[in-house]
């Protein structure tokens, strides 16, 4: 059976989850893990629950390998810091908090929100790290943390699992950057295109993004991939700016 292995608790996860079951930190975009065979003249990769090699040698002892989500080099699930010496990633991170619509973080723990009293869902739970913003979808199966780093949005990138249902998101869709004064900046890099909408409100008219053109994005606007927001092929995006 394919597996995943949380990069926070290293507690193993089926592939279609999108949250740890142990510790509630998003592993939507979490590759498989898999096992490799100690065995120098072997080396193979073998499914994580296999118990033996094919070759013969015993695997019951043997550690995942997992990916790190930052510079996705591949390393052994037992490691605290990333093997990688030009990475400073690190699996012993803060924990997961619940982000309200408003953008405030709560514990875990919390029902409501302490400063709106909104009920929250736990499609809220998302792990903070280094996020300053986070895109959500209107039905809240989508969470993506934006981080102090660039990072890429699509088909093959963050929020994979939620966007792969859309054919027309390109791969690679679209960019995000934070500067060192904290604005966020997009840059559409798709064949279908992005739009912008200042504010959520139905009158609200969106602009399409010029391609390889970075432009700011500020808290609470929009981002309809694919299509304008309401057509047929759009994929919607909120921009929350989180508070602590």
């Amino acid at each position: 059976m394919s597996i995943k292995v949380c990069p926070k608790c290293f507690e193993a996860a089926a592939m279609h989850e999108q949250w740890c079951p142990e510790c509630r930190f998003p592993i939507a975009n979490v590759p498989r893990a898999y096992k490799r065979c100690p065995k120098p003249e072997c080396s193979k990769r073998i499914e994580a629950d296999k118990k033996l090699c094919l070759c013969g040698a015993d695997m019951t002892a043997v550690p995942l390998t997992m990916t790190c989500p930052k510079c996705e080099r591949q390393q052994l699930s037992e490691n605290e810091d990333c093997a990688n010496p030009t990475c400073d990633h690190s699996f012993k991170e803060s924990a997961p908090a619940r982000i309200c619509h408003c953008g405030r973080e709560n514990p875990v723990l919390e029902a409501n929100c302490a400063f709106c009293s909104r009920t929250m869902s736990e499609t809220d739970i998302v792990h903070i790290g280094e996020a300053k913003y986070i895109l959500v979808s209107p039905d809240g199966q989508c969470c993506i943390p934006v981080g102090e780093s660039a990072m890429t949005v699509g088909r093959a990138a963050a929020g994979v699992y939620y966007l792969s249902k859309n054919v027309c998101v390109s791969r690679y869709h679209l960019n995000l950057n934070i500067t060192e004064s904290g604005n966020l900046y997009v840059t559409d890099k798709s064949s279908n295109g992005t739009w912008l909408y200042e504010s959520a409100e139905e009158n609200c008219e969106g602009i399409k993004l010029p391609e390889y053109v970075e432009l700011p994005v500020s808290d609470g606007c929009q981002l309809s991939l694919a299509g304008k927001k309401g057509s047929k092929h759009e994929t919607l995006l909120s921009v929350i700016k989180i508070f602590g």
